[in-house]
Formats: C-alpha cells, structure tokens, sequence
C-alpha cells in the first residue's frame, strides 16, 4: 500500500485519500521525486510505502528509526495485531519510500505521519504512536503539533532533550531516588588467590548496602 504526500506549505501537507490508495495535499514547499531532487514549479509527491498488519482494536502505528524500514517491526506487528490494528511504514528516504526526497525536515517527517494515520483511518483518540530513535521524535513531535490524532506514545531510544536526571552531578544530588551511593577507599590490591587463601569476600566497599533499592534503566 502507498500513501502519497505532496508538497507541504503552511499546512500539514496531508489531503484526501484517492482511490489509488494515496493521499495528497496542495503546497508549494520542498519535495522529492523517486528519483531525488525538488521538482520545478510544483514539488513533486513523496510515495510512502507501508505495511497493514490488520488485526482488531486499537490503531498502532510504527516509526522506524534512522536508516531502518519497516520490516524491523515484523516480529512486534505479529504479536500486536492480536489486540491492535498494527501499520508500519517506510519514512522518506527508507526503504521503498521515495529515497531521494527533497524535504527531510523533521517536519516533513510529521506531514507524512499526518498522511499515513489519516489516509488508513488511524488518527484519533485510541491511537498508538510507536517510534524507535529517529522514529520515536518524529512521534512525539506529531503528538505535540496534533495531540487529536493519538492517545498515547511509546518512545524507543528516544525522548526530550536534556540530561537524564541522574546524569546531572558526579556527587550524586539529583540522582534518580532509589539510587544508593557509596564511598570507594583505595585499598592495596590483593591477588584473587590470596583472597581466597584468605577465606575473605569482596571489601565493604564493593557491597550493596542492605537499604537499597536498584533502579533499572531500559535505553
């Protein structure tokens, strides 16, 4: 299935569905042909190529990252289309899309999101926003331009600018809470046989203090 985007403009550059299965939208700015480079006069359509996994429920729509396509999410649409209508697709200048597009601005990247979630019936309030690195900002830049078109993101790999909070000092202050903090004294290094020959463990140095409560980060 193909999704057809064209031009941009002061609009979102997302038309009407036609029934070659493609959607497009009148405007002036930068696009791309098959073959690459801006057309002249009126920009030429970008073809975005995606994947329909069916299945019932709520829309979920994946957004692969930098340099990937949209087979990377086979494996996670099999799983979903079980409980959610699962759509992937090919962003500009990937996979089967327009590789050579003239626009690839991040909000290029929103335009054609727009035009895929409308042109398949997926915008609206039930919908799921995946996206995984590049894929996850361009998601959470569609949520904060369009909150009506999802309910919800999943961000892989990919968040708002800025230090993670516990990053932000080596002494510790604003540390995620939970996080325990130990202080390391420099001991003279012992072979691990004398160590054993000792019947002694690790330091109390190297110990988890018995108050404190991991925390687990999934990048």
């Amino acid at each position: 299935m193909t999704v057809e985007v064209r031009g941009g403009g002061a609009g979102d550059g997302a038309g009407s569905g036609t029934e070659d299965g493609t959607a497009g939208g009148s405007g002036s700015g930068a696009g791309g042909g098959a073959d690459g480079g801006a057309g002249r006069g009126r920009a030429r359509p970008v073809r975005l190529v995606c994947t329909d996994h069916g299945g019932d429920g709520p829309p979920l729509l994946l957004l692969h990252g930098l340099a990937g396509h949209r087979g990377e999410w086979d494996a996670l649409a099999a799983r979903f289309s079980a409980t959610h209508r699962v759509v992937a697709f090919d962003a500009r200048g990937s996979g089967e899309s327009t590789r050579r597009p003239g626009d690839v601005t991040r909000a290029a990247h929103v335009r054609d999101v727009l035009a895929v979630a409308r042109r398949l019936g997926l915008a609206g309030q039930d919908t799921v926003l995946a996206g995984q690195s590049m894929g996850g900002l361009t998601a959470l830049l569609t949520a904060a331009a369009h909150p009506e078109v999802c309910r919800a993101l999943v961000l892989v790999e990919a968040g708002p600018a800025g230090r993670a909070p516990a990053s932000r000092s080596r002494s510790g202050r604003g540390s995620t809470p939970g996080r325990c903090r130990s202080r390391t004294r420099r001991r003279p290094r012992r072979s691990s046989a004398a160590g054993r020959r000792a019947g002694r463990g690790p330091p109390d140095s190297c110990r988890v203090p018995a108050d404190c409560t991991p925390v687990s980060t999934v990048t």
